[in-house]
């Protein structure tokens, strides 16, 4: 009953905040802030390197010869969206345990070092969140209410702290330490529409990553197809069946194109 008062709690609250915002006068108009200006004033984290490690970011050091798929990922990924003119990605897997938080968190670091790009990655898988873990982030805040709009963009996103060896300055992330028992709804409440509109205009980024729900475990990723411009599926070598995938592109191909399929815990290729 107590998540039950809580999210009407926040419903409530956006749905008065959103019912009084208007179209911006001209005035407004002319007192944008420029998005450099917006990036320039975010909070900034620095994860302990221990932290990387320990939650297999091998992206950050480097070390592991594995990493190399990640960085061939992040080209592949920018190349196809750019010629297609896309911007946002979701980022899902068949069913849980399939290590795409995993996956979205070392390209979330890859991505972090491409100067000529500005990339902004978001937690949204409310029920089950863990990208704060993996990139060894704590007090991140609630997803939910920068959702709601509850939380301006420069009180909820962050970026890392510049001069770090291993993670570079040039991506935002707007994490989530609170879980969601009606995530699902949540993102299907027009303020998620709304919310993912002001972080394009305000940070202007070339790409942004949606760490998403699974695709049979949440009607999340369909609801959200209107939102995105394109699906990667992660699937685990250990644990996905051949059936499971299979419903998962199809409920995929209704909504939005499928970037491409990425095969992790399994040896070999990391892409299919």
């Amino acid at each position: 009953m107590a998540a039950v008062d809580r999210m009407s709690s926040i419903f409530a609250t956006d749905r008065s905040r959103r019912q009084q915002t208007g179209a911006p006068s001209p005035s407004e108009v002319m007192h944008i802030t420029p998005s450099q200006e917006i990036w320039d004033s975010l909070r900034t984290f620095a994860p302990a390197p221990e932290a990387l490690d320990r939650n297999k970011m091998i992206a950050a050091a480097r070390q592991d010869p594995a990493h190399v798929a990640f960085d061939v990922l992040r080209t592949r990924m920018t190349m196809a969206m750019k010629e297609r003119g896309w911007h946002r990605v979701g980022i899902s897997s068949p069913t849980p345990s399939c290590g795409k938080s995993f996956v979205v968190g070392n390209l979330a670091i890859s991505f972090s070092r491409q100067e000529e790009l500005k990339t902004v990655v978001m937690d949204l898988d409310l029920n089950t969140p863990s990208l704060a873990k993996y990139m060894g982030v704590s007090g991140s805040g609630s997803m939910a209410e920068f959702l709601a709009g509850n939380k301006s963009v420069e009180a909820h996103f962050a970026r890392p702290t510049k001069g770090l060896s291993q993670i570079g300055p040039n991506i935002a992330v707007g994490l989530n330490d609170q879980r969601e028992i009606f995530g699902s709804e949540l993102l299907q409440y027009p303020s998620t529409e709304l919310a993912l509109n002001e972080v394009q205009t305000q940070l202007d980024p070339d790409i942004m990553i949606f760490d998403l729900p699974p695709v049979l475990s949440s009607d999340a990723v369909v609801a959200l197809g209107s939102q995105l411009d394109c699906i990667l599926l992660v699937v685990s070598g250990e644990r996905s069946k051949t059936a499971d995938i299979s419903e998962a592109e199809r409920l995929i191909a209704e909504t939005k194109p499928l970037l491409g399929v990425v095969m992790n815990q399994a040896s070999g290729s990391l892409f299919g």
